[in-house]
């Protein structure tokens, strides 16, 4: 009887993730590609219709509708392009190691690195006094493209989920011990649940009813994906109202400053 319970409350769980998944699909979906589409639709209409007047439109006004258009347009091609990766990460996943990626691929990761690809990030522009880093150079085995992304990604999700004025930190540090790199992205902001982090996903978003928040869920899971493919680990710590620390352990990792003294001693 005992076994019978514990298999029909594991069908229960397995069920209201279900039923979660297809709830956030049918809230989510629509409303990140309808609401991008209705601003660009929208304002191209009051455009036509002002011309078709033969009115003449004032160029703050206009310059203010192509901002909008434009912002509409960036909202839905970052949307496809997560869910074109996704795809893509699904399928790597599916081939044997040796044929996933090309061969030598790494990064030499620095703040200077990182500073850059948060310039890239639209919220970032007002919360640059927020973000504290503490990056130390190693080279790491990952594409430029993929690191790209999870950095942006999480830092996106570190200010998405915490206010303005208070830290964001990311640090990067090599172990010696270990061989691996360590990189933490934390935030002060309203946390999460452990049901929730158990729970994170595709299509999967929390207390969207109490929040408004832009994306599909695809986020942190693209993360995660990149990461494992790579043969490392991404780890979630969240408490509800002080913050989440998310972080990135890269296995095969390189000291700069190791390689640097090798390469300086070469040389006597």
């Amino acid at each position: 009887m005992s076994s019978i319970n514990a298999r029909l409350l594991k069908k229960q769980g397995s069920n209201k993730e279900l039923e979660d998944i297809r709830q956030n699909l049918s809230k989510s979906i629509p409303h990140e590609f309808i609401t991008p589409l209705n601003s660009v639709l929208g304002f191209c209409q009051l455009i036509l219709w002002t011309l078709e007047e033969g009115e003449q439109i004032p160029p703050q006004e206009l310059e203010e509708y192509v901002r909008q258009i434009q912002e509409g347009g960036k909202r839905l091609l970052h949307l496809t392009q997560n869910y074109i990766l996704h795809a893509e990460l699904n399928v790597l996943a599916s081939k044997p190691e040796s044929e996933r990626f090309g061969k030598n691929e790494e990064m030499i990761v620095s703040d200077s690195l990182f500073g850059g690809f948060l310039h890239t990030v639209q919220l970032f522009k007002d919360r640059q006094d927020d973000f504290i880093l503490d990056i130390e150079s190693a080279s790491i085995p990952i594409a430029e493209t993929h690191l790209r992304i999870l950095i942006t990604e999480l830092a996106s999700n570190a200010m998405k989920f915490s206010t303005y004025n208070t830290p964001v930190y990311i640090k990067g540090k090599f172990d010696s011990l270990d061989k691996v790199y360590v990189l933490t992205f934390s935030d002060e902001g309203r946390g999460m649940t452990e049901s929730q982090i158990k729970r994170i996903g595709a299509f999967m978003q929390f207390d969207r009813g109490k929040y408004e928040q832009q994306g599909a869920g695809l986020g942190l899971i693209i993360c995660r994906q990149i990461v494992e493919l790579r043969g490392g680990t991404l780890k979630i710590e969240s408490q509800p109202d002080y913050g989440t620390k998310i972080t990135v352990i890269f296995p095969s990792a390189i000291s700069q400053k190791r390689v640097i003294d090798a390469s300086q001693n070469k040389s006597f």
